[in-house]
């Protein structure tokens, strides 16, 4: 169980380093998008958000939170995926909706898999530190992966959106 606390240092960077989280509006704007259809893009997701919050809470206690965790990386390579070969408002927003019920099957999963390691450990004391250094690390993860996703849609918005597959 230890072991799950010092892999959470590293899946969490690189979860957290979204190279798209900065240029997705300028790929929809290039891949022919208004600005009205990115918005409700935006909308459709959010609104995913809310609506998957519950079921994938249900989903982690029913089926364990390290298959949440699993599922939710192959929804975002998924998600990643159709948003790079879409060409039309429905395939964008069929991976934004792929991208919502990542972050859903990711919430609270990857947390309480990672407390109920303290506990099993006699060590719950140590997890406000812990998560602590971890949201400086996920900062740091989303700072560079803005930086980076910048340089690379300079290049590239495809090679960005493959680049976000691998990392998936």
């Amino acid at each position: 169980m230890k072991r799950n606390i010092g892999i959470d240092y590293i899946y969490r960077f690189l979860s957290s380093f979204d190279i798209t989280a900065a240029i997705w509006v300028l790929f929809f704007a290039y891949k022919g998008m208004t600005l009205i259809e990115i918005g409700l893009l935006e909308s459709i997701y959010h609104s995913c958000n809310l609506i998957f919050e519950i079921p994938t809470g249900a989903m982690a206690d029913l089926l364990g939170r390290k298959k949440m965790i699993i599922l939710s990386r192959l929804a975002a390579m998924i998600s990643s995926i159709v948003l790079l070969v879409s060409q039309s408002f429905v395939g964008f927003a069929i991976g934004f909706i792929l991208s919502a019920f990542s972050g859903n099957l990711n919430s609270g999963s990857e947390e309480a898999l990672v407390y109920d390691s303290f506990i099993s450990i006699n060590q719950t004391e140590e997890y406000l530190p812990f998560n602590s250094r971890l949201n400086v690390l996920i900062e740091v993860a989303q700072a560079l992966a803005v930086f980076i996703g910048g340089l690379l849609a300079e290049v590239s918005f495809e090679l960005s959106y493959l680049i976000a597959i691998l990392m998936a």
